[in-house]
């Protein structure tokens, strides 16, 4: 199988102290749940945090033992991230991207779960960008479909990406959540070096603090 070098570029955002310090909060205060049905609810972005909050705040999920002072500060943490109202630079990133390098065309996002993959369809679609969303629970038919149906962004899960053995042609990548391990991010480099075409660019949207790796080779 024919290979070709690959270079990662980073796209940096600042994220504002504020947003930072609530957020933070937000994840240390819903660690004390991390037995409970919130395990499976992604915590990388504020909407999300926010929706697991009100679900603390309210009670609405059985294995959540929560206090009536946990309730109470579940939703205060919830409340200032309402009232911040302040847009995901992550997205703002991604968006820069996609105009940026509107000669590519066509891109695969990688997200590590499910929720993060909604949100950012959510907002793509909200600018009337063609969006697919591919989940470990996609059959495999679909996911077929998909890769080959010139959508414009495909937004892919951790299960899908790592189920591909050739990168799909004509697709840039964007690395929306980071890679865990040196394996991962070799893992990633590795599939995209499969990639048949120079359009195939490699990106990685995250805060100037959130990569171990930077910018690379493969």
């Amino acid at each position: 199988m024919a290979t070709r070098r690959v270079v990662l570029t980073t796209i940096n955002y600042e994220d504002s102290a504020l947003d930072v310090r609530t957020l933070d909060r937000a994840r240390q205060f819903l660690a004390r749940f991390a037995e409970s049905d919130l395990d499976e609810t992604d915590s990388s972005t504020g909407a999300s945090l926010h929706e697991m909050l009100l679900k603390v705040a309210t009670g609405a999920v059985s294995s959540i033992r929560s206090t009536p002072e946990d309730k109470t500060h579940a939703r205060r943490l919830a409340d200032k991230i309402e009232s911040a109202d302040a847009a995901d630079a992550r997205l703002n990133a991604l968006d820069y991207l996609l105009h940026e390098r509107s000669d590519i065309g066509r891109w695969i996002v990688s997200v590590l779960r499910r929720a993060d993959a909604y949100y950012v369809r959510d907002h793509l679609r909200a600018q009337q960008i063609k969006v697919a969303v591919l989940t470990g629970d996609s059959p495999q038919s679909e996911r077929l479909e998909v890769l080959k149906s010139g959508t414009s962004v495909i937004i892919v899960t951790t299960a899908v990406l790592t189920s591909l053995t050739q990168w799909p042609h004509g697709y840039g990548a964007v690395w929306w959540s980071p890679p865990g391990t040196r394996w991962d991010y070799e893992a990633r480099m590795s599939l995209l070096a499969t990639a048949g075409d120079a359009r195939s660019s490699n990106y990685f949207v995250g805060s100037r603090s959130s990569s171990r790796y930077g910018d690379g080779a493969a």
